[in-house]
């Protein structure tokens, strides 16, 4: 199943448990398909071919349309 990230940040981390390593990041807004779920994550399989384990609260299977335009090559992104 397809799911959206819902957060600014959402982390990635090698097991279904945030005290693993932290091993990437999905951003707002980005797509990832979801392979398993366990003790409140999701197993993702993001569109840059990247897998990890993500908090549930961070995903939503709701579509969201654009509402902004990105004009700078590059921005600061910080953790909320």
């Amino acid at each position: 199943m397809n799911y959206t990230v819902c957060k600014p940040i959402c982390p990635l981390y090698r097991e279904a448990d945030s005290t693993t390593e932290y091993l990437d990041e999905a951003f707002f807004g980005q797509k990832a398909e979801v392979l398993e779920e366990k003790d409140g994550f999701y197993l993702l399989h993001t569109e840059y071919d990247y897998k990890g384990w993500a908090p549930c609260n961070c995903l939503t299977d709701a579509e969201y349309a654009p509402t902004h335009v990105v004009t700078s090559a590059f921005g600061d992104m910080l953790w909320e």
